[in-house]
This record gives C-alpha cells, sequence and structure tokens, in this order.
C-alpha cells in the first residue's frame, strides 16, 4: 500500500484526494498541488474523514476532538485498523 500510495502522486495526471483501505489498514493520498481537502478526526481507532471539517464535526459530537486538516502537497498516509470487523 505505501508503495501504490507513493507511486501515485508521481503517476496521476490531475487534482486528487483518495483513501483506499485493506482490512488491516486504510490509507490516503493527495496530489502534487494539494487543491482538495481531506479532513479527519482520528480518536480511540476511530477515523471520520471527509472533504470539509463541518461534514466530520456533524459525525462527532466531541467539541474537545482533534481535527486534522491534511492541506499540503503530495501527502500520503495509512491508518492501521484495530476494529476489523467494523472497517470491512
Amino acid at each position: 500500500m505505501e508503495l501504490a500510495l507513493t507511486r501515485s502522486i508521481e503517476e496521476i495526471d490531475g487534482v486528487f484526494t483518495f483513501m483506499i483501505s485493506r482490512a488491516d489498514k486504510i490509507g490516503f493520498a493527495k496530489d502534487r498541488f494539494a487543491m482538495k481537502p481531506l479532513v479527519v478526526i482520528n480518536e480511540n481507532g476511530e477515523i471520520s474523514a471527509a472533504t470539509e471539517e463541518q461534514s466530520v464535526r456533524r459525525i462527532c459530537d466531541d467539541e474537545g476532538v482533534s481535527i486534522i486538516n491534511y492541506d499540503g502537497p503530495s501527502l500520503h498516509g495509512i491508518w492501521g485498523v484495530g476494529n476489523r470487523r467494523a472497517a470491512a
């Protein structure tokens, strides 16, 4: 998955942000121009992601939750999935 995400940034033409998943992990990649947003809440092993902060705030009622805005160019990352039944 790491190699696929890295290569996608180099080889896909255009603007994009995407997520891919397997039973044990979820990954994301953003293009070289960072035109498409990705906002994530990662609390207690639960991941919520959207293109706008207001969308993830609707899912998570906790005002104290930390929201991560992946807004830089050529970013990629992978999260491990703890509860595989919930992610599958």
